[in-house]
Order: structure tokens, then sequence, then C-alpha cells
């Protein structure tokens, strides 16, 4: 008995040495794979941000082009910004669900959530629309970095995120240089309003334009603390269910278009329904507004001549930039934070001017 006692004791610290041994293998190779895993996140968020930069100028640039190419259909142009979403990330959701690449307690994230999200970024795409028509590009550019401080705000005020000296200083510096290129068209005479109108810039529309930026602060500091609570969920997924909730509520929008200070670009309510169809007219070339228009220099009151021609392309153009610009921007919120989303975003100026 002593001897087989002894061979089962030899035997059972042989299985426990070779398991042992075997752990220690595995769990090297685990940490391995961390190592390796931390070094590819060390490069994740730069490689984010350079791709958030180039897309964020793509967008804005693309932006003013689409809008001048059709003015006179701003709410077919924000419906389309955003349905064309709705079969693109369904489709992807799909996929990633059947190869489970998606987190299943990710997908239980309460979808209210997602309808703030949707309310805040249609808003945003309200306001820049109806305040792109008669806004310059380079004034657009100037005016977006707005959302630099106004999210700096929300983000103290929300988040409790801790902001040094020097943040708050370039802050105020950009809501400067903001009032210095806006005071001449608070102060100016009608001669000089009417000059800059024939810039291709209104005062109104300018601060129509500018009040976007509250609710992308909003938005912005908002989808921090969704990715805060919950760590999982996944880009495709969230652009998904905004893009959902924001094409409903981009439809009961649609009587914003109607507003009388919307002037030459208001739309009574019983012709809401053909300018859509005219806008679809448009993306496709075909041109409706050819009488008692305006051809180059904005006449008050009138609305300018369609021009349709290639509205097609460019709009295309601006839906795949504005995709990237989305992806890349929900990405680097969920990896970095809002605060660093915006910092970045400040390159965007000099870059969208060149």
């Amino acid at each position: 008995r002593g001897d087989y006692g002894s061979r089962d004791g030899s035997e059972r610290g042989r299985v426990e040495v070779e398991k042992s041994d075997q752990g220690d293998r595995a769990s090297s190779a685990g940490g391995g794979d961390k190592s390796s895993g931390d070094g590819w996140h060390k490069y994740l968020v730069p490689a984010l941000a350079v791709g958030l930069l180039i897309f964020a100028t793509a967008n804005s640039i693309l932006f003013k082009k689409m809008v001048s190419k059709a003015p006179n259909y701003p709410f077919f142009l924000m419906q389309i910004s955003t349905v064309v979403y709705v079969p693109l990330c369904y489709t992807v959701v799909n996929l990633l669900v059947h190869s489970a690449k998606i987190d299943g307690k990710a997908m239980e994230a309460p979808k209210y959530k997602f309808a703030i999200i949707a309310l805040l970024d249609g808003l945003t795409g309200l306001f820049t629309l109806f305040g792109g028509v008669y806004t310059a590009g380079t004034t657009q550019m100037l005016l977006m970095q707005g959302a630099i401080p106004i999210t700096m705000v929300l983000s103290i005020l929300i988040l409790k995120t801790r902001v040094e000296f020097m943040q708050f200083a370039g802050a105020a510096v950009i809501l400067a240089g903001v009032f210095v290129v806006m005071a001449p068209k608070i102060f100016a005479t009608p001669d000089r309003a009417f000059v800059a109108e024939r810039s291709g810039d209104v005062f109104l529309f300018n601060v129509i334009f500018f009040l976007g930026n509250i609710p992308s602060g909003l938005g912005n500091v908002y989808k921090e603390g969704a990715f805060k609570q919950h760590e999982n969920l996944d880009v495709w997924f969230v652009m998904m269910w905004t893009a959902t909730f924001q094409t409903m509520l981009q439809w009961m929008m649609l009587p914003f278009n109607s507003l009388s200070f919307l002037g030459d670009q208001a739309i009574p309510m019983n012709e809401l329904w053909s300018a859509w169809v005219n806008g679809a007219r448009c993306f496709v070339g075909i041109n409706t507004v050819v009488h008692d228009c305006y051809v180059r220099d904005p006449i008050f009151g009138m609305q300018p001549c369609d021009s349709c021609g290639g509205s097609w392309f460019i709009i295309c153009q601006y839906l795949v930039a504005n995709i990237g610009f989305n992806m890349f921007s929900i990405m680097l919120i969920k990896e970095g934070s809002a605060a660093l989303y915006i910092i970045i975003m400040t390159l965007r100026l000099p870059l969208g001017n060149i």
C-alpha cells in the first residue's frame, strides 16, 4: 500500500507540475497578447485623430459646396444625409451580430439615450443647414470653432472635467476671433451690410449657423458620458439607432422650413412636400427654380436659381465624407474624450482655409 501511495503521490505531483507549466505558458501568452494590444492601443488614438482631421476638413468643404449647389432644398439635404445611414448601419450591424463581433450586453443599452443623441444631432443639422445657405465657407470654418469653448464649459459643468488655465485662454482667443469677424456685420451700416450679403454672408444666417454649436457641444458631452456608462458600445450600433431616431425627428422638424424669419428661404406649409420632391429632382440634375430668381449676386426677397447639373456627385461626395467624419468622431470620443475631439477640430480651420 505504501508503494502504491508513493506512486500515486508522484503521479499527482507530476500532473500538477505539468498543469502549472501549461498555466504559466498560457499566462505568458495572454500577457504577450495584452502587451501587444496595449501597443496597438497606444497608436489608436493618434490614428483616430488623423482620420478625424481628414474627414472633418473634407466634410466642412463639401458641406458648403453641397449647400451652394442646392441652396433651395435644405430640408431635402438634411433628410438624405441622415436616411443614407439607416440601410448602411443596419447592414453592417447585422453582419457584426452574425459574426459575434458585437457584445450582447452593449445592445441592451437604453434606446432613449440614442434618441437624445439623435435630437441633438438633428438640431445641429437644422441650424447649420439653414444658416449655411447665406454663410460663406471661410465664415463657416470660423464659426464652427465656437463649439470648442461651448464643449469645454459643458464638460466642466456636466462631466466635471478639469481644465487648465491655458485651455481657458485658448477658448477665450477663439471667442475673441469670432467676435472680431462678426463685429463689422453686427455694427454695419446698410451699405456695408449689402456688400457683406453680396459676398455670401447674411448676419441673421451667420447667427443661426453659430447656434448649431450649442446642440453640437451638448451631443459631444452626452456621447462621452454614454460611452463611460456603456464601454462596449459599438460605433455602428450607435450610428444605427441614432440615424433611425434622427430620421423620424427630422420629419417632425419639417414645419421649421416655413418660419418667416428665413425670408426668401421660407417655404409655405402647403408647399413643403413639393419642395422635398423638387429637392429629389435637383439631386438627379433637374432644375425647378428657373424664373424670378437671381443667378449670382443675392437679391433680397428672391431665391437663387437652380443649377442642379452634377449635384448628385457633390452630394454623394459629402455623404462619404460625413459618414467618415461621424464614425471617427464617435470612435475618438469613445477612446479619448469630448475635450480631445474638440482640440483636434481646431486644426480644421487652417486646413479648410488652405
